[in-house]
Order: structure tokens, then C-alpha cells, then sequence
């Protein structure tokens, strides 16, 4: 492989996560690859997130529905932020994080995924894991892992 065709960038709002999509975009631009930032929405294990509400003078939706209206928006924030253009992809997607960040690269073909991790401890990592490792562990193509806030010198 001589570079990079599509970079995936899963996206949580967190500084170390916002530094993949800086290390993404230069990555993107120096290679000429489609970027595609992602967003994975989790539903909460105890509560009924499937059934319609209504909220303030928006139509009758699902919390599934306004979580991923809200990561859209974010999104679209971000990247308007960075100035990454109408070209890249934005998507939000439901389910366990590593396996939907997985899954995703497979389906698209990525090339690279780049993502960050916040840098727990070893203790924190044992007890809850790390998405960065297990995507690491299952994905197909190169993981590049953003430690930290740091984004690239442009």
C-alpha cells in the first residue's frame, strides 16, 4: 500500500478525540483520502430508548432519535470548527462501539482508522477496557491511536 484511500475517525467530543480528527485531516490531505468522522451512540442499558416522546415543541421522537440528532449536529459543528469541508463524511451510528467502529471499516473498506484514547490508567482500563485496544484487536486495516489532546502542527 502506497497511502491511505479513506480514513474513518470515530468521534466521542472528547479533546482526545478531536485530536484524531486533526491527525485525520492531515492525514486525509496529504493522501488524498476520504475522511468520514463517526459518531457511535450507546443506549443506556436500563431505560426504554425506543419508546416515542415528546419534547419541547419538537415532534414526537424517540431518545434514540434525539441522541442522534444531537451527535449530527455535533458533528456538523466540528466540522465547520476545522474547517474540513462538505466533502467529508458525516455519520452516527447505534450500538456496542468497538464492534460499530469495526464493522463500519470492514462495510467502507477503511484504510486507516484514527481515533483517540482519553489515557486512562491501567486500573480503569482492567476494570472497564479500552474501545481504542479492542478496536485495535478486531479491526482489518492499521489503527492509529490519538493519545491525549495534542493535534498535529499543521
Amino acid at each position: 500500500m502506497h497511502g491511505y484511500a479513506s480514513i474513518l475517525v470515530p468521534v466521542d467530543f472528547s479533546p482526545s478525540s478531536v485530536a484524531a480528527v486533526h491527525h485525520g485531516k492531515l492525514l486525509a490531505t496529504t493522501f488524498g483520502a476520504e475522511l468520514e468522522l463517526m459518531h457511535v451512540w450507546v443506549p443506556p442499558r436500563y431505560v426504554a430508548y425506543d419508546i416515542p416522546m415528546t419534547g419541547s415543541g419538537d415532534e414526537a421522537s424517540t431518545l434514540q432519535d434525539a441522541a442522534e440528532r444531537f451527535a449530527r449536529g455535533e458533528l456538523e459543528k466540528l466540522a465547520n470548527e476545522l474547517e474540513l469541508g462538505d466533502d467529508v463524511v458525516r455519520s452516527v451510528r447505534t450500538g456496542p462501539i468497538a464492534k460499530v467502529i469495526v464493522d463500519r471499516a470492514r462495510e467502507a473498506e477503511t484504510s486507516l482508522i484514527c481515533m483517540g484514547t482519553r489515557g486512562y490508567g491501567a486500573l480503569d482500563r482492567t476494570v472497564m477496557g479500552s474501545v481504542a485496544t479492542r478496536v485495535a484487536q478486531l479491526a482489518d486495516c492499521p489503527v492509529l491511536v490519538v493519545h491525549g489532546d495534542d493535534a498535529p502542527a499543521s
